[in-house]
C-alpha cells in the first residue's frame, strides 16, 4: 500500500472514531438533559402534562441508555424527500360512464404502483373529522393512569396502548400511544360520556324545542319540587267552591317581596300562575344547564331521536367508505361484486386513535415502527402536523399533508386476494421533537372465518384465514419483536 493510501486510511480511520464519539455525545446529552427535565421541580400546569404522558422514559430506559452507550450511528429519520400522493376525486363516480371508469382507473393504478392514494369529496364532513379529532383530545388529555386501566371507557383489556411491550431496541420502539377500538365494542362506550363534566342524557324526539328542553329537565329531574307544586294547586283549584270560600285566601306574591289578597272569584287564575310560573322557571334551569353544557365544549341536537357518539357517527361513514372503495377497486380485477359484503362486517372492522407525544430525540427512533397494515384498506384522517412515511422504489419518501383529503392505503389482504397486483406497502410515522401529532385509523377487515385467496392463477400466496394470519403474527411479534407478514404465506 502507497504511503497516501496509509495516511488516507489512517484520516478516515480517525475520522469514523471522531464521528462515532460525537454520536455517543448527543446520546448522553439527550438522555442526561431528558432526565434533568423529569426530575426537576414543574408548576402544576407541567404537573398536569406530565401525568397525561406514558412513562416511556421509565419503562425504556435501559433501552435508551443501552443505545447511548453503543458506538454506532443511529438510522437517523431526517431529510427525506417529501411527495404528494396520487389525488382522486370521488365527486367523478357521480358523473358519467367514461368519468367513473376513468376514476376507478386511477384508483387501481395508484394501488399497483403506489399502494397508497388521498381522496376528496369522499363524503365525510369536515365537521365530523373535526368533532373527532376533539374527542381524540379528550381521550388522550386523561391521566395515564386512567388511560391504562383495564376498563377504561368500558372498552376490552388492552384497548389502550403505549409503546411496545415487547421492544428489545429503538429500532422496534414506538413513541406513540393509541385507542384500539373493534367497532363491536362502540357499543360499549356509554361509559365514554364519564370523560365529560357531566352525564348527558339520551334525548327523545319531540316536535316543538320546548317540549324537547322540558324533556331534558325531566331527565335531570330538575321538575320534580315544580310538579308536586303544580299537583297541590290543582287539587285545591278542583275543590267545591263551598270548600274553597272556607280556605285562607291566596295571597299573590311578587317578586319584590309584597302581596295582595286574591279574591275568591279569581280562583281559576291560581292554577294558571303557578304553570305560567312553573314553566318560566323550568326553561330558565333548561337554558342554564344548556349553556352550562356549552360552555364545558359539549355538542348536542335538542331534537333528535338517536345521538350516536362521533366516533361511532364516523366509524359508520368511514366503513360505507371503505367497502364503496374496495369494491370500486375490485372491478379491475375481476373480483365479484359482493365479495366485500360477504366476507365483512362492520363489526370485524376496528378504528384506531393514535396521538404522537414530542419526542426528545427524534432521530432515535419512530412514532410508529415500518409496518404493513394487515387488514384490506385503511382510511387514515391526519392532521397537518405530518410525520407519515412510505418506502417507495427502495427508499424512505415523506408524505406532504392534504388538509382536505383522507389517505387510503392498501393492506396485506388485498394484495394476497389481488395475487400481488395491489401493493401493501411498507410505512412509518417519524417523531417530532416539538408538536404532537394526531391521526386515526380505519382498518376494514373481513371476519376471522374468512379464507383469503388469491382472484388468480398460479396463486403466489396459499389460501389462510384472519384467524391464521392473525395467531402468526402474534408468533412473530413475540419471537422478534417484528411483523413477517405475508411473506410467511408464500407458495
Amino acid at each position: 500500500m502507497s504511503l497516501h493510501c496509509q495516511k488516507s486510511a489512517k484520516g478516515d480511520k480517525v475520522n469514523t472514531h471522531k464521528f462515532k464519539a460525537d454520536i455517543h455525545q448527543v446520546k448522553m446529552t439527550a438522555l442526561d438533559g431528558f432526565a434533568r427535565a423529569r426530575s426537576a421541580p414543574m408548576d402544576r400546569e407541567d404537573t398536569e402534562a406530565m401525568a397525561i404522558e406514558p412513562p416511556f422514559f421509565e419503562k425504556y430506559k435501559a433501552i435508551l441508555q443501552s443505545s447511548a452507550n453503543e458506538k454506532e450511528k443511529p438510522s437517523t429519520v431526517e431529510g427525506f424527500e417529501e411527495l404528494e400522493l396520487p389525488l382522486i376525486d370521488l365527486s367523478h363516480l357521480n358523473l358519467g360512464p367514461p368519468e367513473r371508469q376513468e376514476c376507478i382507473e386511477k384508483m387501481g393504478q395508484a394501488a399497483i404502483e403506489w399502494g397508497f392514494f388521498q381522496i376528496v369529496n369522499h363524503g365525510v364532513p369536515d365537521d365530523l373529522l373535526n368533532r373527532l379529532k376533539q374527542e381524540q383530545i379528550k381521550v388522550f388529555q386523561q391521566p395515564f393512569d386512567k388511560k391504562s386501566e383495564n376498563n377504561f371507557l368500558n372498552l376490552s383489556v388492552q384497548s389502550y396502548r403505549w409503546g411496545n411491550p415487547l421492544a428489545t431496541s429503538l429500532r422496534n420502539l414506538s413513541w406513540s400511544e393509541a385507542l384500539h377500538i373493534s367497532l363491536k365494542d362502540i357499543s360499549k362506550m356509554d361509559e365514554y360520556n364519564k370523560l365529560r363534566d357531566r352525564k348527558i342524557p339520551k334525548f327523545v324526539s319531540f316536535p316543538n324545542p320546548i317540549w324537547s328542553m322540558l324533556h331534558i329537565g325531566l331527565s335531570n329531574l330538575i321538575l320534580v319540587p315544580y310538579i308536586l307544586h303544580v299537583v297541590a294547586w290543582y287539587n285545591v283549584l278542583m275543590l267545591p267552591p263551598t270548600c274553597q270560600t272556607r280556605r285562607r285566601p291566596y295571597r299573590w306574591r311578587y317578586f319584590d317581596g309584597t302581596s295582595d289578597q286574591m279574591p275568591s272569584a279569581m280562583a281559576p287564575c291560581r292554577c294558571l300562575h303557578h304553570l305560567i310560573s312553573i314553566t318560566v322557571a323550568c326553561l330558565t334551569q333548561c337554558a342554564f344547564e344548556f349553556a352550562s353544557d356549552r360552555q364545558h365544549g359539549l355538542n348536542f341536537t335538542l331534537i333528535r331521536q338517536h345521538d350516536p357518539s362521533t366516533i361511532e357517527e364516523y366509524a359508520e361513514k368511514a366503513n360505507f367508505l371503505a367497502q364503496r372503495l374496495a369494491e370500486y377497486l375490485a372491478q379491475n380485477l375481476g373480483i365479484k361484486a359482493n365479495y366485500f359484503q360477504e366476507n365483512c362486517s362492520p363489526s370485524s372492522s376496528s378504528l384506531r386513535m393514535n396521538r404522537y407525544p414530542p419526542c426528545p430525540y427524534p432521530s432515535m427512533m419512530f412514532g410508529i415502527i415500518p409496518h404493513t397494515d394487515t387488514d384490506f384498506l385503511t382510511i387514515v384522517s391526519q392532521d397537518q402536523v405530518g410525520g407519515l412515511q412510505l418506502k417507495r422504489n427502495g427508499r424512505w419518501v415523506s408524505v406532504k399533508p392534504n388538509p382536505k383529503a383522507l389517505v387510503v392505503n392498501i393492506g396485506d389482504f388485498y394484495q394476497a386476494l389481488s395475487n400481488g397486483v395491489y401493493k401493501s406497502i411498507t410505512h412509518r410515522v417519524i417523531a417530532n421533537q416539538e408538536t404532537e401529532r394526531y391521526s386515526a385509523a380505519y382498518f376494514y377487515c373481513p371476519t376471522y372465518e374468512t379464507v383469503i385467496e388469491s382472484c388468480s392463477k398460479p396463486s403466489l400466496y396459499k389460501k389462510f384465514s384472519f384467524k391464521e394470519y392473525r395467531e402468526q403474527i402474534q408468533k412473530d411479534v413475540k419471537a422478534t419483536g417484528d411483523k413477517v407478514g405475508l411473506s410467511r404465506f408464500l407458495l
